[in-house]
């Protein structure tokens, strides 16, 4: 079988459709083919795969893993302006970098027990916050 060669490099920016319709943008951060975590099955060496790193505020991590993106599913290659953080540019043309994009910084247990000891008080003072 001919090995076919990726499409895309690590460190470059995309945007693609994910298998459940939901469109992303993210980086490369890992090439494979179809099959080769498979022991069972033969690596498909004609279908790259791509495992893409998408920023994302909602997850405690700062970003989200869409692992086995084939071509198809990729919509086009993007220049980053800024969209995501500083790091992906430089990284983008470097190469190969697993560094998270997202830059959510983990709270400290300072800030946390700051933040309850401030809403007793507000709730003793009598402002109540409405949700």
């Amino acid at each position: 079988m001919i090995k076919k060669g990726h499409t895309y490099k690590i460190g470059e920016l995309l945007k693609f459709t994910y298998f459940d319709g939901s469109p992303h943008t993210g980086k490369v951060i890992k090439q494979t083919y179809a099959g080769d975590d498979w022991n069972h099955l033969q690596t498909d060496y004609s279908n790259p795969r791509y495992t893409i790193q998408v920023p994302d505020d909602r997850d405690a991590r700062g970003y989200m893993i869409y692992p086995c993106v084939g071509e198809s599913r990729i919509v086009k290659r993007i220049e980053n302006n800024g969209f995501l953080c500083d790091d992906v540019k430089s990284s983008a043309n470097k190469g190969a970098s697993t560094k998270p994009l997202g830059k959510k910084q983990p709270k400290t247990e300072q800030s946390d027990l700051e933040d309850a000891i401030q809403k007793q008080k507000d709730f003793v003072g009598g402002k109540v916050r409405d949700k």
